[in-house]
């Protein structure tokens, strides 16, 4: 009984010395808006650290959320640029600019690295994640989570260069393992309740009025934290996430002007003649 007791103890302590020593490579949390997921993540997204968001293969929920997950983190490190990642045929489609910049996000921030194989992607992360001057880093991984082993070398390379350049990653694809993840997210699409609970039958001019992104967000892992479901609403104006309810913000994303970066639709004219002078 005796020895039992203290092989309980023993055990105790060395989860709590990896705990303390894992919290020592925190850089800080970014705050989530809402009470209940930051009382699940115990006080927040955590930065430094690589988060898995996963959701369906048409709908684009989860782009949506980890696009806004940006945003806050760039909010944090206005002078800093991110990385996205991406396969020459990405299963959400394409990263279009104006979708970018409805969600508050301004495209000329961002630096597209486009691999063919998703392993390529995944050491172009790796790199990225490591270097100085990098405020987000995010990857979409494609089928490389069917690959059990290569999935678990992948999410621990990532993590280590995450703490070593003190840069947070995000990885972005089909539901995978969690395991060797900071945090496990699943998001999929809500729609907005009504004052009745019902859905109300809007024109399609209210509907693009009334705009505004509604995500069912699950926390199925958390290091250190608990599960935790919520459907909550993306705030383009103040960047938070706020809950669900029947309150209705007009977010008139059409006339959005970024105030350091403003997106130009002649910038493509611009970059071909560019490339001619220079050859």
């Amino acid at each position: 009984m005796l020895q039992t007791v203290q092989k309980q103890q023993r055990f105790a302590n060395l989860k709590e010395q990896l705990w303390t020593e894992a919290e020592s490579h925190l850089t800080g949390r970014l705050d989530l808006d809402m009470a209940v997921l930051q009382t699940a993540t115990s006080g927040g997204l955590a930065l430094g650290r690589v988060h898995l968001v996963s959701g369906g293969p048409q709908d684009g929920a989860a782009t949506g959320f980890a696009t806004a997950i940006l945003r806050k983190l760039l909010h944090q490190n206005p002078d800093q640029a991110l990385i996205w990642c991406l396969p020459a045929m990405p299963r959400t489609g394409i990263p279009f600019a104006d979708g970018l910049a409805a969600l508050g996000l301004d495209p000329a921030r961002i630096i597209f690295v486009c691999e063919s194989h998703p392993l390529r992607a995944i050491a172009a992360s790796e790199e990225a994640l490591a270097a100085d001057g990098v405020a987000a880093v995010m990857c979409e991984y494609g089928p490389l989570a069917e690959k059990s082993d290569l999935w678990l070398k992948a999410a621990r390379r990532l993590q280590l260069a995450a703490e070593s350049g003190r840069t947070t990653g995000i990885m972005l694809g089909p539901s995978a393992p969690a395991a060797g993840f900071e945090t496990a997210w699943h998001i999929s699409p809500s729609q907005k309740p009504s004052a009745t609970g019902s859905q109300p039958i809007l024109t399609q001019k209210e509907r693009q009025q009334d705009w505004q992104p509604c995500w069912q967000a699950e926390l199925k892992h958390c290091r250190g934290g608990r599960p935790a479901k919520v459907t909550l609403y993306w705030d383009v104006h103040t960047a938070r996430f706020r809950a669900a309810s029947s309150q209705t913000i007009t977010p008139h994303y059409q006339n959005y002007v970024y105030q350091k970066h403003e997106y130009q639709a002649s910038r493509p004219k611009a970059l071909l003649s560019h490339l001619k002078q220079t050859g």
